[in-house]
């Protein structure tokens, strides 16, 4: 099997042993400030495609043609430039490249005063090729495995899932081990908002740059994070080590934790990590993701601030959502309507007062601390919101139908930011 770089390069648009105009402009401009003087570069087809004088390029130099068949430098003098079209007195020496002649370098001027230079010259085009190509193998590669990443954790390899295996081979992607799947919200720590795709400013380019050097890679405990943008999201797994040395729950728990230091803090922004779960299969993985985006989207809407926040945490919302939204409007109008009526007439806090209590678990010394009440006041509110809903906030039956409504609520109060963000 081939290195997965050269798959890469060979696959690629005008690969790495094309010479191009634009690399082959870069080594005229650079060579010309330092040498000064005339230098054109021709491709395998004796075309001058870079030049010190752009009216020479798109012209056909006999020169380069005759060096191209030969594969040796040629000098030409005054007198031999007049019989040869697009030449000029100077010297041509070939440009080679992984074994292979791809082009010619020209550098005017009388063949004795120039000759010395032919060879530096000829190294230089030849070194600064070699880096242009390893620059972009780097980039084709990390093109490449940005694109499995994200057909990978958005499910897209279902298009093509007879070689995702194989192309996970050529990457060095290892699909067998477990994964815990993650998705981070970015905020700007100035304007406090979402990053989003379409930000695609030079500050957001930096600090995502250095977002992705500080995740991509890092080992924790053993294991290592692999991670890439989706839509301004930062989407993160997290390989588990082959033998954790703790319980599998620790330690999901610990990497977690670990990926939230690394997010927050020293390039002026603030970050949301929401965690999926763990895949036991990579075809797992895009379902995951989707919950680790749940659990940001309520937690969010939930208003709960939560750094790290679980979708197991979420299961009851999550699954309140998937009800139909007259349903769930119905739901908690027809039992909190009259709370919110009365709170509209006479200034009180009935739904805090309820939110608290059953935060608190319905313990009720700790409630009236909390909002600094008497107990007796506290104990006439909670009577009050029986005689306006039916519904006694004390008993269990009847308080997980206040809950209910209060979270139904919030969840519907948070619905057209909800449907917005799916669309973008």
């Amino acid at each position: 099997m081939k290195d997965h770089r050269d798959f890469i390069t060979m696959f690629s648009q005008g690969g790495s042993d094309m010479l191009s105009p634009k690399v082959a402009q870069s080594i005229v401009d650079r060579t010309m400030a330092v040498l000064g003087v005339q230098v054109n570069i021709m491709d395998a087809q004796a075309v001058v495609i870079a030049s010190g004088n752009t009216g020479r390029v798109g012209k056909f130099h006999a020169g380069a043609a005759r060096v191209l068949q030969s594969g040796k430098k040629l000098c030409i003098s005054s007198t031999e430039a007049e019989k040869m079209e697009g030449v000029r007195p100077g010297i041509t020496l070939p440009i080679e490249f992984k074994g292979k002649i791809i082009g010619a370098v020209g550098m005017a001027g009388d063949p004795e005063d120039v000759e010395d230079f032919g060879e530096l010259l000829k190294l230089t085009a030849e070194l600064m090729l070699e880096q242009a190509s390893v620059k972009e193998e780097l980039f084709l590669e990390q093109r490449a495995r940005e694109g499995f990443l994200t057909d990978l954790i958005t499910g897209h390899w279902r298009e093509y899932d007879w070689h995702f295996a194989r192309r996970a081979e050529f990457l060095n992607f290892d699909l067998k081990r477990d994964f815990l799947v993650m998705a981070a919200e970015i905020f700007d720590e100035e304007s406090v908002c979402a990053w989003r795709e379409e930000r695609q400013g030079l500050p957001y380019q930096k600090l995502k740059a250095q977002l992705e050097e500080r995740i991509d890679g890092e080992e924790l405990f053993e294991g290592r994070l692999i991670s890439c943008f989706i839509n301004g999201e930062m989407a993160i797994l997290y390989q588990m080590p082959e033998k954790p040395r703790q319980d599998v729950e620790t330690m999901s728990r610990k990497a977690a934790d670990a990926v939230y230091g690394l997010l927050g803090g020293g390039c002026g922004i603030s970050a949301s990590l929401g965690v999926g779960g763990l895949a036991g299969d990579w075809r797992e993985i895009s379902a995951i993701y989707e919950n680790a985006r749940s659990a940001l989207r309520l937690n969010r809407i939930l208003n709960e601030g939560r750094s790290v926040c679980w979708f197991e945490t979420y299961r009851t919302e999550y699954l309140l959502c998937s009800a139909p939204a007259e349903l769930r409007r119905g739901y908690w109008k027809t039992i909190l309507d009259p709370v919110l009526k009365a709170e509209r007439e006479h200034g009180t806090q009935w739904i805090q007062t309820m939110e608290t209590y059953f935060s608190n678990e319905g313990n009720t010394v700790k409630t009236a601390e909390q909002l600094f009440l008497h107990r007796n006041t506290l104990m006439f509110r909670l009577n009050k919101i029986r005689e306006l809903t039916g519904l006694a906030p004390q008993k269990f039956q009847d308080a997980l139908q206040l809950k209910l409504a209060l979270l139904l609520m919030k969840l519907d109060a948070g619905g057209e930011t909800q449907g917005k963000e799916e669309k973008e």
